[in-house]
């Protein structure tokens, strides 16, 4: 069997920038009080991703160049040379 096919999807591997974790704060998790940590905000996209969108995030992570990926039907997570850059 592949083992690409079999891969779960994990954010271990994925960077975030301190924008990305900023304006994730900011914009989705509504943040008033301060900032959610790193690893919070790497669970509660765990959580919101569908299949389809992880699947998207696993596909498009290598890509130099930038890519949009949706997080729900809301928001835009743009992606580039294995970082989170921003969240819109």
């Amino acid at each position: 069997m592949d083992n690409k096919k079999n891969k779960r999807f994990s954010l271990k591997d994925i960077n975030m920038t301190r924008h990305f974790i900023s304006r994730y704060n900011e914009r989705i998790l509504l943040a008033q009080n301060g900032e959610y940590s790193r690893k919070a905000v790497k669970k509660d996209i765990s959580q919101r991703l569908t299949d389809r969108e992880k699947e998207c995030i696993d596909l498009f992570v290598p890509s130099n160049e930038k890519v949009s990926i949706p997080l729900g039907q809301i928001y835009t997570m743009i992606i580039k040379r294995g970082y989170f850059i921003t969240v819109y």
